[in-house]
This record gives structure tokens, sequence and C-alpha cells, in this order.
């Protein structure tokens, strides 16, 4: 399955977007799941230890594929420090071609 697509006649790329955390918070919030809490967690910290040493290399490849997952708070639109247009040009500088 394509997870990008090209727009005819224009040179802009859609790219997919998922947001993690709230992602992870839905799983686990689903009290059926309960069974899947502990590796979640576990997995939900390794995230975040692989946002912390994203942000460290500042990569424009990486920064772009954190933004797309909301792993960066800049880009998590549940967070306080959202930016819509950081995010969106971080996407962007990630994917231009050299």
């Amino acid at each position: 399955m394509a997870t990008d697509k090209k727009i005819v006649d224009k040179d802009i790329t859609l790219r997919w977007k998922v947001n993690t955390p709230q992602l992870l918070r839905e799983i686990m919030g689903n009290n059926e799941l309960g069974i899947l809490h502990a590796p979640l967690n576990i997995y939900q910290s390794i995230l975040i230890e692989l946002a912390e040493r994203a942000i460290e290399l500042n990569d424009p490849k990486l920064n772009a594929i954190m933004c797309r997952m909301a792993l960066y708070e800049v880009s998590d639109p549940y967070s306080k420090e959202y930016d819509s247009e950081v995010t969106n040009m971080a996407i962007k500088l990630g994917y231009e071609k050299k």
C-alpha cells in the first residue's frame, strides 16, 4: 500500500501522519486490552528515547519522520507546544530534493 501520493502538475507530495502519542493513549485506554499496558509503556519509553536522540542528531529527514509521527511536542496537535507551521516546515525540509 502506498503511503505517499504525488499530486499531478505540482511538486507537492502528501505524506501520511500518525499521532503516535494519541494512538498509544487510545489503545491503553481500552479496558479490553489491559494485557498490553506493560508492553505499550515500554514501547512508549523507547519512542521517547528515540525522539531525544533524533533531537540530538538534528537530521532533516529524521526530523520530518519524527514530526509525521508526532513524536516531537511541536508536532503533536494535543500538545500546548504544537506549531503547525514549524511542523510543516520540518517535514518539507526533510523531503526536499537535494
